[in-house]
């Protein structure tokens, strides 16, 4: 027997070919099977897909074979009254007693690693994240469970918002994650035709009291728009002093403005039924043009 770089060769008599009999020195073969290998399984859609259902369904099949299993929400997720959200009505507050499964909401994944958290990730084989889009150490933190840590982790949550727009960084798991599932919602708007069409966007519902104000502020936008051009006439007649004046009332406004005028956009806002529904390409379009 005689070893070429990582590759052993076996020489059974003098007139046989050789054959490989290890991939790796037996060394680096204990080494390899001692170590614990984590996984990594992405759960995407768009609102109403059934998203945590799917993720909740998976953790309490795993608490079913023994499995210590940790859910993990988001602290902005405050829809519901306990530590998760979930459209499912079966669910609904229904799954905080299962044996060997542990809730926990937090702002940022990694405090779970900090020596306050209420919970240890070294007793847990399973970690399930919901509302993945709000983590903004998602990526970072799920490569160090997995591929670190040696966890099984599933991660839940929209990968775009209600512009088509990319949310989050769970896109950004795709390329290390050992399998994604994407789930499709029914369209709304298709719905009330009596038609099942697959929704596969989330689209946010404009209400009229937002529409009025969206509106108003338009409108101031454009004033503040008007003001400041008369003002900038005036600075050119008055001098050069009062026109950093008006520069710096001028951005002021602008930003209140801004401010005023988007902040039903975020991104990050929470939704329910009540302000986003699931709608299929063609209503997505038709509602907005």
């Amino acid at each position: 027997m005689w070893l070429e770089k990582d590759v052993y060769f076996e020489f059974p008599s003098k007139n046989s070919n050789p054959k490989i009999t290890h991939l790796f020195t037996p060394k680096q073969n204990k080494d390899i099977m001692s170590e614990i290998v984590g996984e990594l399984h992405l759960i995407c859609g768009a609102m109403c897909a059934g998203k945590s259902t799917e993720l909740l369904r998976r953790l309490m099949r795993y608490t079913a074979t023994g499995s210590k299993v940790v859910y993990v929400n988001h602290q902005l997720d405050t829809r519901s009254k306990g530590p998760y959200s979930t459209h499912n009505k079966l669910y609904k507050e229904k799954v905080l007693n299962i044996e060997n499964m542990k809730f926990t909401s937090v702002a940022e994944l990694k405090s779970l690693m900090d020596k306050d958290s209420d919970i240890t990730l070294n007793d847990f084989d399973v970690i399930g994240i919901d509302e993945s889009q709000f983590y903004s150490d998602l990526k970072d933190s799920v490569t160090h469970f997995v591929e670190k840590l040696g966890k099984y982790v599933i991660v839940s949550g929209l990968t775009n918002d209600f512009k088509r727009n990319k949310f989050g960084q769970i896109l950004d798991l795709e390329p290390i994650a050992d399998s994604i599932t994407k789930l499709t919602a029914l369209c709304k708007r298709c719905s009330s035709s009596r038609k099942k069409v697959k929704a596969i966007f989330s689209h946010r519902i404009i209400k009229v009291e937002d529409k009025e104000r969206d509106e108003q502020n338009s409108k101031d936008d454009n004033q503040v728009k008007v003001d400041r051009r008369e003002d900038d006439k005036q600075v050119k007649v008055d001098g050069h002093e009062d026109d950093k004046q008006v520069k710096v009332d001028g951005h002021e406004d602008d930003k209140q403005v801004k401010v005023d005028g988007h902040e039903d956009d975020k991104q990050v806002k929470v939704g329910s039924t009540d302000e986003y529904m699931p709608l299929c390409r063609k209503c997505y379009l038709t509602l907005n043009k």
